[in-house]
């Protein structure tokens, strides 16, 4: 049986593991636009990176760990930026989950035109909100 390693090797790669994104079909969108839903969620990832001590005293007593690695985790091990290097290693997991018989193939992903109204900032790293 093959194994399929679910995890983050950037020797074999050289690319980010990318764990999860936001994503809709276009289908569902209804009235709303590619930029607002665009807008949305930037504002939304904006709006919990600004809270990220609320987050850590929401979470700290659900979670066996000390508050220091809840901040620590969200503050320095999450990327809340798909860039062309995220998007490279998704292509590479479909394509390899596909060639496996994991998944079947998959369509090329369509991104939204995330042009947005420019009314925020987007983040560059999390330590910027923190």
């Amino acid at each position: 049986p093959a194994t399929i390693r679910m995890g983050h090797d950037p020797e074999l790669t050289g690319l980010p593991w990318v764990a999860a994104v936001w994503a809709c079909r276009p289908d569902l969108l209804g009235a709303v636009t590619p930029a607002q839903l665009t807008d949305d969620l930037q504002l939304s990832r904006d709006h919990g990176l600004g809270h990220i001590e609320d987050l850590v005293t929401e979470w700290a007593p659900r979670l066996p760990l000390p508050p220091a690695t809840i901040r620590t985790y969200l503050t320095e091990n999450i990327s809340y930026l798909l860039d062309v290097a995220c998007l490279d290693a998704v292509a590479l997991f479909r394509s390899l989950a596909a060639d496996m018989g994991v998944l079947p193939p998959l369509a090329r992903l369509r991104l939204l035109d995330a042009g947005g109204t420019g009314n925020h900032t987007p983040a560059k790293k999390s330590s910027d909100f923190a």
